[in-house]
């Protein structure tokens, strides 16, 4: 190829006809020339373009949200005023979508994240800057060439300025964008665990159920009449609270944000710091005997159990029990369950977690079964709760065997 001119400024009017002959190329994408033509037309706004006898169209990404950041009296005085919008697309950018267009009185001379190109999240990102001294050079030095590269001159320092306040500003957003992203993660994952945590519930309500069926005709039948346990009562506002024996079914909850590290069997009510948890109604409430929790009687859980996925820490016992709520944790950082699930960010999905999640559920009802009849004085004979526990826990695992079938 000889070179006629280069980089000569002309007189003529913008509209300048180019024609090149003797293509011998002629395998051109016409689909990636047009998206090509789309993706810049947006800059040129006065600009009508056409190809192939049909006018070019800017169609602007589904948008989520807009920033918008204004060069301060802190950035040099060349760039102050100088407006950046960041726009957040609603779904992943292709890679000619995204990025920030530089231009300068409306023409653009380069598209860039100015130092965050591969960075988490970053792909949601486009938006633009107009800075009107990058078309003039600054001591001597360009902003760019004629050779239209796509790039700007990181020697003029116009350029570097407006690279810096761009990547500030896209670092800042993106951020923000990593930490929604982040708990959006913890948000869809609390909601798996929880309907897993329905799954529990549903064995332990079975089970709890066919207990109540079982004792309550022989229970009234006792000397002295039927058991406190097993017997709705009033409570001191003369509403019905279903204690041990009531027809309130167990609530299953997923996990918790909060550290508190809860309380083991016969420890009260509180964990660190005073935490009280509240019982969380089912979505029958009353109308199936389900204890509602209110500010007058949050003292007291009367009724079934209720668990929970926490973080308690490496430390603390892979389950607890908290009587006066009858709340059971599971301790998500116990060594047990972390190993079952390899540390993935969603154990949900880990049969080994699943399976555990369970068996640790079913453990520590046992065992809260067990102690609620024992301070009833519902016990005679110390190996009572010992009983009590085996046959809970084999009645539990004959309702969950299906779990530990293996996967097809």
């Amino acid at each position: 190829m000889r070179q006629i001119e280069l980089e000569q400024i002309v007189q003529a009017p913008n509209g300048t006809l180019v024609e090149i002959e003797q293509i011998r190329n002629v395998r051109i994408d016409r689909d990636e020339t047009r998206r090509t033509l789309e993706r810049h037309i947006r800059y040129w706004r006065r600009a009508v373009v056409e190809f192939n006898g049909q006018r070019i169209e800017y169609n602007a990404p589904p948008i989520a949200r807009t920033e918008y950041f204004t060069a301060g009296d802190d950035e040099p005085e060349f760039l102050r005023g100088a407006k950046l919008t960041l726009h957040v697309a609603q779904a992943p950018l292709s890679e000619g979508d995204r990025g920030v267009a530089i231009l300068s009185n409306d023409v653009l001379h380069e598209i860039t994240f100015a130092g965050s190109e591969s960075k988490e999240m970053v792909n949601y990102i486009f938006g633009d800057i107009d800075v009107p001294a990058l078309s003039q050079p600054y001591e001597g030095i360009p902003a760019f060439n004629m050779s239209r590269s796509g790039r700007l001159n990181i020697e003029n320092q116009v350029v570097l300025a407006t690279h810096s306040f761009v990547g500030r500003s896209v670092e800042m957003l993106r951020k923000q964008l990593v930490e929604e992203e982040r708990q959006r993660r913890v948000h869809v994952e609390a909601e798996r665990l929880q309907a897993q945590a329905n799954e529990i519930a549903q064995i332990i309500n079975e089970d709890y159920a066919e207990y109540q069926r079982r004792f309550s005709t022989a229970n009234n039948t006792r000397a002295g009449g039927a058991d406190d346990m097993l017997t709705p009562r009033p409570d001191q506002n003369g509403e019905t609270a279903f204690v041990l024996g009531g027809t309130e079914q167990t609530k299953v909850v997923a996990k918790e944000g909060s550290g508190v590290t809860a309380p083991g069997p016969g420890q009260g009510g509180q964990g660190e710091g005073g935490h009280q948890p509240s019982v969380v109604p089912s979505a029958e409430g009353q109308a199936s005997g389900r204890y509602e929790a209110s500010e007058r009687n949050r003292h007291r859980s009367a009724g079934g159990f209720d668990a929970r996925y926490r973080s308690n820490g490496v430390d603390a016992p892979r389950a607890s029990y908290e009587r006066e709520f009858r709340t059971i944790y599971i301790n998500l950082d116990h060594p047990q369950l972390q190993a079952a699930h390899g540390g993935r960010p969603t154990p949900i999905d880990d049969g080994n977690f699943r399976r555990l999640s369970f068996e640790v559920a079913f453990t520590e009802y046992a065992i809260g079964f067990a102690q609620e009849n024992a301070t009833a004085g519902y016990y005679l004979d110390f190996q009572d709760p010992l009983i009590d526990m085996r046959e809970r826990i084999d009645s539990l695992s004959r309702r969950a065997a299906h779990l530990f079938a293996p996967a097809h």
